[in-house]
Order: C-alpha cells, then sequence, then structure tokens
C-alpha cells in the first residue's frame, strides 16, 4: 500500500509546483522573451481589429484583458429562418509576432414556442403553455473561412503588415 500511494503523492507535489509557476506569471515571462522586437502589441492588434469588424458590424463587444472582440450580425430571414453570424478575434504570439485569429461562423435559430399537451393545446393561443413566445436557440451551421480570410487580411492591411 505504501508503495502505490508515494508516486501518486510526487505525481501530485509536482502537479502543485507546476500550477504555482503558472500561477507565479512564469508563463507570461517565457512568452515576453519570445516577443520579436519589432512586433506589434497586442491591444495595438486588438485596436486594428475593433476599428475593422466596426466598419463591417455594429454589434461588437472589446474585451481587453482575453484580447478578444466578439460581433453580431443583425438577423436576418434565409427562408423561414432566422439568420446571424457571430465574428470572434482573438489575437494570439505566432512566432514571436502577435497576429489576429478570426472565426466567422453562421448560427440559424430553430426555436419553437412551448406547448402543453392535451386536447385544447394550440387551439386557443392565450391558453397554451407558460410561455407562448420562443425563447432564442441558435445552432452553429458552419464557419465562413472565405469571410475569416477577408477579415484578417484588413486587420494586417490596418496594422501596415504584409497578408497572409
Amino acid at each position: 500500500m505504501g508503495k502505490l500511494f508515494r508516486p501518486s503523492l510526487v505525481a501530485f507535489t509536482l502537479g502543485m509546483a507546476v500550477l504555482a509557476l503558472v500561477d507565479s506569471g512564469c508563463l507570461r515571462r517565457q512568452m515576453l522573451r519570445r516577443e520579436e522586437p519589432d512586433t506589434k502589441r497586442p491591444g495595438d492588434v486588438l485596436a486594428a481589429a475593433e476599428s475593422v469588424i466596426k466598419e463591417h458590424y455594429y454589434q461588437v463587444k472589446v474585451y481587453p484583458r482575453s484580447n478578444h472582440l466578439v460581433a453580431l450580425t443583425p438577423i436576418y430571414l434565409e427562408g423561414n429562418q432566422p439568420v446571424r453570424k457571430k465574428i470572434d478575434v482573438w489575437v494570439f504570439q505566432e512566432n514571436g509576432y502577435y497576429m489576429p485569429k478570426v472565426f466567422v461562423r453562421r448560427y440559424v435559430d430553430i426555436a419553437e414556442p412551448s406547448e402543453e399537451g392535451g386536447l385544447i393545446a394550440g387551439r386557443f393561443p392565450t391558453e397554451v403553455g407558460d410561455n407562448p413566445v420562443a425563447t432564442d436557440d441558435w445552432h452553429p451551421l458552419y464557419y465562413d473561412r472565405t469571410e475569416e480570410q477577408e477579415l484578417r487580411n484588413a486587420i494586417l492591411h490596418r496594422l501596415n503588415l504584409p497578408k497572409a
């Protein structure tokens, strides 16, 4: 029993030591050492991304602490389904340079109003269910790689960097 306990204790101790290093900012210092001297700052890349995205879309929210930006398109109908796009821009370090990573995902709302079972369900709209109005139920359809590349190139152009 004692021999089985020691390796797990050692693994636990090593795990705690690694967590202490991560929390102490050790990884942040490693990232700073990997930076190239002529790289743009993450805040500059995020500001360029914000200005490019705001030229295209109205609903833009920036999260500067996580170097992340989210934008939503207005809801429009395609056929009988409400559709919208969600644009995420993350700032990552690639080979010592801070670069934008753009994701454009298309969503469809497939919400249905809740209904109660029974004989009169659906016959009298004022009596059906607790909440006759459908709540949003957005499901992802696909990534729009063409628009992702267009937005990324526009951000790189705003930063005066060559296109990928």
